[in-house]
């Protein structure tokens, strides 16, 4: 068995392999090591627009392309969709590296330890799907995905003002923000506009009910509202 302290040694293609071998005996209810993956998706999503973390998420599209068409196709509302669930799977993992592309430093608010923290990143993929869905998003984020192949030049990420200045506010936004569960309710509505009912059909193991999240929300709504220093995120 590979030490804790040697698996971030790896390099990509071992992690990738060995994520792979860990995937399967998950799915077959054996015993797994949840290191691995997790390794994989922290080298992709902790600082996803170097070169190396770009190799890093084709092995992680690689990996989770499959399991992601499969939530597609769970998804309740998938067939009145109209959609391939390819193509749905693919807009999932976008929006999911969009998501970390766009937030320095989201990695962090994820768990550290490799169990919670890969269940927590699955569950964030599996919200992007529940997203895609339900939305019927039709047209791709402004931000490039990168490749899912080692060709083409790494371009730089356009400097969008009103870009820019929502990433600011939400960075403001999150840094008040007190629990896992708020993080939770506050990117589910905000940046993937789920209702409450939505965001309980994917975190239904998190949270007791549809009330306990409407309450957090609330709760977390009525704080900032009252929380003078969060304008000085705009002078």
């Amino acid at each position: 068995m590979i030490q804790e302290q040697e698996v971030d040694a790896l390099s990509l293609v071992m992690l990738a392999h060995h994520c792979g071998q860990q995937t399967e005996r998950f799915w077959q209810r054996l015993v797994s090591d949840s290191r691995y993956c997790y390794e994989l998706f922290r080298k992709a999503l902790a600082q996803p627009h170097e070169p190396d973390s770009k190799v890093a998420w084709n092995f992680l599209h690689r990996q989770y392309e499959r399991q992601t068409m499969l939530w597609v196709k769970k998804h309740k509302s998938f067939p009145s969709t109209g959609r391939e669930p390819y193509d749905l799977a693919e807009l999932a993992l976008e929006k999911m590296w969009v998501s970390f592309a766009n937030k320095e430093g989201k990695f962090d608010d994820f768990p550290s330890d490799p169990e919670y923290g890969l269940k927590a990143l699955l569950k964030f993929l599996q919200l992007c799907v529940h997203s895609v869905v339900m939305d019927g998003i039709s047209r791709r984020n402004e931000l490039p995905l990168p490749g899912t192949d080692d060709e083409g030049r790494n371009e730089p990420i356009s400097e969008d003002i009103d870009r820019l200045a929502a990433a600011d506010f939400w960075a403001c936004v999150h840094d008040r923000l007190k629990t896992e569960k708020e993080r939770i309710v506050v990117d589910a509505s905000y940046a993937h506009g789920l209702k409450p009912r939505q965001v309980y059909e994917v975190y239904g193991d998190i949270f007791e009910s549809v009330r306990e999240i409407h309450r957090t929300k609330e709760n977390v709504l009525a704080r900032l509202r009252r929380d003078e220093s969060l304008r000085g995120c705009f002078s």
